[in-house]
């Protein structure tokens, strides 16, 4: 279970160019006879998955890696209330949820300072961010799976 933000015309983009690779290594790993082979397909499986997502796709789990929790706020609390009829998140709450998390960096900093993946939190924040400023830029909605 996650937080799953599509900006759903370029993740639509993104995965058009990657799904036919995608899905010729996974026949092949399918096809597989030997734990080798097998290995080397999955590889190139993960790698084409990674692909498809790498833009346009936003998640954030339940769990202990959720980055919102680590700013003291929660999707389910704080962000889905934010939501228009369609479950899409407007520019008007992307720029409140970029203030939000600006306003809360201290609290961030601190939840984080001594956790061993400190890095990991510091990589995924810049994400977010990344990822609502590339729907400002686009002028479109953010789909919320929340």
């Amino acid at each position: 279970m996650g937080a799953d933000l599509y900006l759903r015309p370029l993740l639509e983009q993104q995965r058009s160019r990657y799904v036919a690779k995608f899905r010729q290594w996974a026949s092949v790993r399918d096809q597989a006879t030997t734990t080798v082979e097998r290995t080397r397909a999955q590889q190139q499986v993960n790698h084409y998955f990674d692909r498809m997502y790498a833009k346009g796709y936003f998640r954030d789990n339940y769990n202990p890696s959720n980055l919102l929790a680590k700013f003291a706020l929660s999707w389910w609390e704080d962000v889905t209330p934010r939501l228009d009829a369609e479950d899409q998140l407007d520019p008007t709450q992307m720029r409140w949820l970029l203030r939000t998390l600006k306003h809360r960096e201290p609290v961030f900093k601190t939840n984080i300072a001594t956790d061993p993946d400190r890095a990991f939190f510091i990589l995924k924040y810049r994400e977010l961010r990344t990822f609502l400023r590339t729907a400002l830029k686009r002028n479109e909605p953010i789909e919320c799976s929340l």
